[in-house]
């Protein structure tokens, strides 16, 4: 399994602390594998998450300039992610602690490097602990030989049949496990279309039916095909 932890921090010494103590602190409190990315500045933080990649677990600045808009954004695509805030007096608690961002704990400045170690330790504890008894309502699980892989539902835009695996497609990612695609069509929540005999689409990801095109694209400019024994159930999404 591989648990994705993301931090935007515009304070370098704290951005360089806080990659350290995670990386410890990974090491010792599990056993899973760890794929730690770091920003200083929003705009690279922003174009890396247009990409729609995988977050368990965030660790963001609100205190720059447009900080705060922006997670409010994130948190509209990233429900599922533990958020861990950094701030400081300059920053209304009022600003962020609200369910439109729901931090799960709070970084305050001047924090010395104790400091910053306790609020990850109990940060990555309670990620692990939800991890352990997640509720899979709201994610699609993979399973494989090195554990298993949490999709939330809401990154999927497709599953192909390839190569005797299934793909699940997020924006900028594939993932290969295997299943069939008759079992997936049984199971998958009812957003989720079968359009060929190798595609399931999320359909909440649909952007054009085009049927005469045998053709479905879908918001962040993919496309699938149509076959014509799946038409009837893509009508209603005709543009």
């Amino acid at each position: 399994m591989m648990i994705s932890f993301l931090t935007y921090d515009e304070d370098r010494a704290e951005l360089v602390s806080i990659r350290k103590q995670v990386k410890d602190l990974a090491g010792k409190l599990s056993e899973e594998d760890w794929d730690i990315r770091e920003f200083f500045k929003l705009p690279e933080f922003q174009e890396y998450i247009n990409k729609e990649p995988l977050a368990d677990v965030m660790c963001y600045d609100v205190t720059g300039k447009q900080g705060l808009e922006y997670l409010e954004q994130i948190r509209a695509k990233y429900r599922e992610a533990l958020l861990m805030v950094v701030a400081d007096t300059g920053v209304s608690p009022m600003r962020y602690l609200r369910p439109a961002i729901a931090p799960a704990s709070l970084l305050l400045r001047p924090a010395d490097e104790k400091q910053i170690r306790e609020v990850l330790a109990e940060t990555l504890k309670s990620f692990l602990e939800r991890f352990e008894s997640r509720d899979m309502a709201e994610s699609f699980v993979i399973e494989t030989r090195e554990g298993k892989q949490y999709i939330p539902y809401s990154q999927i835009y497709y599953l192909e049949a390839r190569e005797k695996k299934i793909f699940v497609r997020i924006l900028d990612q594939e993932i290969g496990f295997y299943e069939t695609m008759e079992n997936l069509e049984q199971n998958l929540p009812s957003e989720f279309i079968r359009c060929h005999r190798s595609y399931i689409i999320n359909g909440k990801k649909i952007d054009k039916v085009m049927l005469s095109q045998n053709m479905v694209t879908l918001t962040g400019g993919l496309a699938v095909p149509l076959s014509r024994s799946y038409k009837k159930s893509l009508k209603d999404y005709k543009i």
